[in-house]
C-alpha cells in the first residue's frame, strides 16, 4: 500500500500551493491550475509555444502513457492490459489540463494521499466510472460530509468523493483530520487565479526518508519549495531551499576559472564550498 502511496504522489508531481506553515504531518503538497487556465494567459505566449512543439507533444503524450500502466499496476490490475490502461490515461490528460491540489501527509506507519481536481461533472463521471472498473468492487462512504464510495485494499482504502466542484480521491487508512483539513481548504477555492502563480510545490524531503533510499542522493535531504509563474511571457522560478539544521558554510574569493570560458558562451554556471551541502561525497577523492 505504500508504494501505492508513493508512487500516485510522484506520478502527481509531474504536474503541480506553498505552505507558509504547513501541519507538522506534511509530507508533499501541490497546486497546478492546468493548462486551460494558461490557455488565453498573455505572459504564457512562450510557454504555450513549446507545449505546442511536434517533440514536445510526443514527449508528453509518452509520460502520460507511462503514468497511466504505472497507475493500473499500483492498483493491482494488469499493467500490460491495454483496455486497463486507457481507462486511467484519461484522468492524467485531466490533470494536465485542470486545476488541481494534492497532499501526501501522515508518516510511513500510517500515510495518506489526497487528491483534488476541479472538473466537470462529465469527466468527474468519467473518473468515478474508470476507477471502478480498474479498481474492482466499491461500497458507499461518507467523509466530511460528502458521499462517495471506496475500495478496500487491506487496512487502507481508495476513496472517491464530490465536494462541490471538485472530485476528489483519498488513498489512506480510515479519514483523519488531515482528509477534513484537505476538503476545507479546497472548498475554499473558488476562482483560478490564473495571472498569479501557475505551479506550486513543497516537498519535505527529511521527512520521507522513511519511503524513498534517500541515502544514496549525495545533497542533504532539505523542504524544498517551487513556485512557478509567468513574467514578461517567460517562466519565472522562484526556489527555496530549507534545511532542518543550520548548515556550515563560509564564502570564499571566487576564482573564476577565465582561461577555460570562451566564445561563443550561451550559459555559464559556478558554485563554491559545496561539501557542506552533501551527505556524500560525489567523487571519492572529494574534500571540499
Amino acid at each position: 500500500v505504500q508504494r501505492l502511496l508513493v508512487g500516485l504522489v510522484f506520478t502527481s508531481f509531474g504536474l503541480a500551493k506553498i505552505v507558509a506553515a504547513a501541519p507538522d504531518d506534511l509530507l508533499a503538497s501541490y497546486h497546478f491550475i492546468g493548462a486551460t487556465a494558461l490557455a488565453n494567459n498573455a505572459n504564457a505566449t512562450n510557454l504555450k509555444a513549446i507545449l505546442t512543439l511536434p517533440d514536445s507533444v510526443k514527449f508528453r503524450a509518452d509520460v502520460l502513457q507511462k503514468l497511466s500502466r504505472t497507475a493500473v499496476k499500483l492498483l493491482g490490475a494488469d499493467s500490460k492490459n491495454a483496455s486497463q490502461v486507457a481507462l486511467l490515461r484519461p484522468l492524467f490528460d485531466d490533470l494536465m489540463t485542470s486545476e488541481s491540489f494534492a497532499e501526501f501527509r501522515g508518516t510511513k506507519a500510517s500515510p495518506i494521499f489526497l487528491l483534488a481536481a476541479r472538473l466537470t461533472d462529465e469527466r468527474s463521471r468519467l473518473w468515478e466510472t474508470n476507477l471502478q472498473k480498474t479498481g474492482g468492487k466499491s461500497k458507499p462512504v461518507k467523509v466530511d460530509g460528502n458521499s462517495g464510495w471506496e475500495i478496500k485494499a487491506g487496512a487502507n482504502s481508495l476513496k472517491f468523493l464530490r465536494a462541490e466542484k471538485w472530485t476528489v480521491i483519498i488513498v489512506g487508512a480510515e479519514p483523519t483530520a488531515a482528509a477534513t483539513d484537505f476538503l476545507k481548504q479546497i472548498r475554499k477555492t473558488t476562482t483560478v487565479a490564473s495571472d498569479k502563480t501557475w505551479l506550486e510545490t513543497d516537498i519535505d524531503w527529511p521527512k520521507l526518508k522513511g519511503f524513498l533510499p534517500l541515502e544514496k542522493f549525495p545533497l542533504k535531504p532539505a523542504r524544498t519549495q517551487v513556485q512557478i509563474s509567468g513574467k514578461d511571457k517567460n517562466l519565472r522560478t522562484v526556489a527555496r531551499i530549507i534545511y532542518p539544521e543550520k548548515i556550515a558554510w563560509k564564502s570564499e574569493p571566487w576564482r573564476i576559472p577565465e582561461e577555460l570560458v570562451r566564445d561563443p558562451l550561451i550559459s555559464f554556471s559556478a558554485m563554491q564550498r559545496i561539501a557542506p551541502y552533501l551527505q556524500r561525497p560525489i567523487f571519492p577523492a572529494q574534500t571540499t
